[in-house]
Order: C-alpha cells, then structure tokens, then sequence
C-alpha cells in the first residue's frame, strides 16, 4: 500500500493519500477512490474492527487545511441534496466534555458522506474509550491514559493486534480532529503508538490427525492416493490436477521413489522441483493403478478430476476423521501446510541433535539456512526468510 502525508483531520486510518481539494463535477457523480477505500473498514464486535496493517500517516498541524475540509464535506453533502437539520455545535475549548465532543466528531464523519458502517466502528471504539475514562473534558486527557486504555483492550477485551491497531488509528483520528479544530493545542495521542501487526499464521495437521484424514479414504483408492499425495509431498491443488504418469517414479526401494513437479498449461505458474515419494504414497499408487486400471501412457494425467472434485473429497474425509479447523470445512491448503510442518519438525530435530553434539554458533546458523531452503524448495516457494520462520514458529509451539 502506498502512503501519502495526511491533511489534518483526514481519515488516514482507510486513506493514505490527501483528500483533494473539491470538484463539483465528482461530487456530484461517482465515489471518489478514496471514499471507496474509507468504506471498505469494518467493526469486530463491540470492539471495532480487525483490519489489515492500518498505519496511518500523522496528521501536521494546518487549522486553514481543517476549514477547507469542512467546507468540501458541506459542498458534498450539498451535491447530494438537502441534509437533516445540524446538531449545535458546541464551541472550541478544551473544557469540553467527552459526551459533546464525540457526537460532534461523528457529525463531521457524516458530514464527509463516510458509511453508517465506518461510522459506527469509529463511535464504539470512542465509547469504549469514554466509559473506561468517565466523561472528562478533552484537555484532561493525556498520553498516559490512552496508552492504559489500549494495554486495556489488548489485556481484558483480548484484542487481537490488527484489532489494537485500529483503535489506536482511532484515537489518533478523533484527537487529530480535536486539535484542528481548536479544542486542544496537542494531541495526545500522536505518541501512542501502533502495535506490531500480526500475520495469521496457517492452520495445519497434527500427525495423528493427518493419519486420520488418509485412513478414511482406504475404502476409495482414488481418494487414498490423492489424499496421500497431497499430505506427503505438500503439492497444490493445481500441482496434483497436472501431475502426469511420466512425472512419477515408483521404485522398489522407497529411497528412489520421486516425482517431477513441472510447468504445465493447467499450472504455469509452479516452480519446477523434484520431490521424494513415501514409501505409503507409493504403495497408494500402486493401488490405485491396479484398481482401476489406470492407463499408463506417459502423458496421462494421474488424478482425472476437477479442482471441485478435490475440494470435495478433502472436505469428505476431513467429516470423516472428525477434523475441526478454524474454517467450515477441511481444504487443500491445510493438507499442503501440513506437510511443510512435518519437514521444518524433522529439520529442527536435527538441529537440536546437532547443538547437543557441541556444534558452534556459526555452524549453527548454516545449517538453519540450509533446512529452511530446503523446505522452501520442496514446496516450490523462492527463500523468503519470512516464509521460513512461518513454518518454525509453528513448530515451536
């Protein structure tokens, strides 16, 4: 996302560019990007809402950009029509109370046209905010409580960080808008800072689980070998509908059993590899070519169906096995997290073996890289050290 320096008072938290100054001819007619990008935020709860990494830009000091803002919003809202009667608004001064200075910031969001959605998540983060500090006046307010405030939600309420982030976007919104326009001479909120954002980390199987997911497919031996596929050697969806015959070698001795990851039309975009095949996928191809009599032309397809069709059978056996994730149902993408799990676990047990041995520092640090380029390679990604430490921490927990 690109970041642009705010005007005071601006919705920095869904725009990070400065709103321009008005035209009548597109405020007349369609949205303006950024109050497209305004609407697009959301409320979790009581609490407001869990967004994406929302830092938004501090807003500089400029009282004349405030009044221009203001008369922009009043030539929009004047575009679209006559509005309802204006609440009084209650005089500048830091005096102020809570209770009159928030229902006087939500009037100028809606004098800005912003969504009752954006709306609403900004006025319960900033009720949230007024019960935990009691109707005091705005020039009461100071860095230290808003930072008790957020260390609140992040403790009691359980916010996530994304979640804490929008507060904060919040709060530095709300006393942005209080300093430009006269109530206070400083925001106290310009030094709270955000907290880290926290990417989701993927869901996968534990052993016994995946042991579960492949047994309930032993009645179907299509099903058990994709199913086995796809666990054992971390494929994609679109990796396992072009695998061809030619691509795979079955050799008596599981050690010298692979297959060829290769671009293809059905997937162009997949990074060629060679991947080893267990001595179970193995065995499950077997069956699976004697019971069906598979065609052994090179250039058949191993697996003929439909990316619906596996979507459908791994939904099916995760029913099955009783598996429970996060999302309604069971999908490929966690069989394929699975299987870079199971290979980041048997490399960190390695390297703990290594460290009990005396192995230094330095020697250390290589053979961790070497592990995550590994596991990188098997599953057909470029080293991203990111990536990488992804898959550790979910070994470490």
């Amino acid at each position: 996302m690109r970041r642009g320096n705010s005007q005071p008072g601006q919705l920095t938290l869904f725009e990070d560019q400065a709103a321009p100054p008005p035209d009548p001819e597109r405020d007349a007619g369609a949205p303006t990007p950024e109050g497209l990008a305004a609407d697009a935020g959301g409320a979790d709860g009581a609490d407001g809402a869990d967004g994406a990494d929302l830092g938004p830009a501090e807003p500089a000091r400029d009282h004349a950009g405030a009044a221009r803002r203001r008369a922009g919003a009043l030539h929009a809202r004047g575009a679209r029509g006559p509005a309802a009667p204006a609440r009084p608004r209650v005089p500048p001064s830091p005096h102020v109370a809570l209770d009159e200075a928030i229902p006087d910031y939500i009037t100028y969001l809606t004098s800005l046209g912003r969504s009752q959605h954006t709306i609403k998540s900004f006025e319960l983060d900033l009720r949230l905010l007024r019960g935990q500090l009691g109707n005091r006046p705005v020039g009461a307010v100071d860095t230290g409580q808003l930072r008790q405030f957020i260390a609140w939600v992040r403790v009691t309420r359980g916010n996530t960080p994304n979640s804490l982030r929008r507060k904060v976007a919040t709060l530095k919104n709300f006393f942005g808008y209080l300093r430009d326009e006269g109530y206070i001479a400083a925001s106290p909120a310009d030094l709270v800072p955000y907290p880290e954002a926290q990417a989701a980390l993927p869901e996968f199987l534990e052993e016994d689980a995946a042991l579960r997911l492949v047994e309930a497919a032993e009645s179907n031996p299509f099903w058990h070998a994709l199913l086995a596929l796809m666990i054992d050697t971390g494929l994609k969806r679109d990796e396992a509908l072009a695998l061809r015959v030619a691509d795979l070698r079955l050799d008596e001795n599981p050690a010298g059993s692979y297959l060829v990851v290769r671009e293809t039309d059905a997937a162009k975009r997949l990074r060629t590899r060679r991947v080893p095949v267990s001595e179970r996928l193995r065995d499950a191809l077997r069956a699976y070519y004697k019971a069906t009599r598979h065609p052994q032309t090179g250039e058949s397809r191993v697996f003929d169906v439909s990316v619906r069709g596996i979507n459908f059978i791994v939904e099916v056996c995760g029913a099955r096995a009783g598996i429970e994730t996060s999302k309604p149902r069971l999908t490929p993408q966690v069989l394929r997290e699975t299987f870079a799990v199971a290979q980041m676990r048997a490399r960190a047990q390695e390297e703990r073996r290594c460290q009990l041995r005396g192995w230094n520092g330095e020697q250390m640090q290589l053979l961790t890289l070497r592990h995550d380029a590994e596991v990188l390679e098997l599953l057909g990604l470029k080293e991203d050290p990111d990536t990488a430490r992804k898959y550790r921490q979910l070994v470490k927990e």
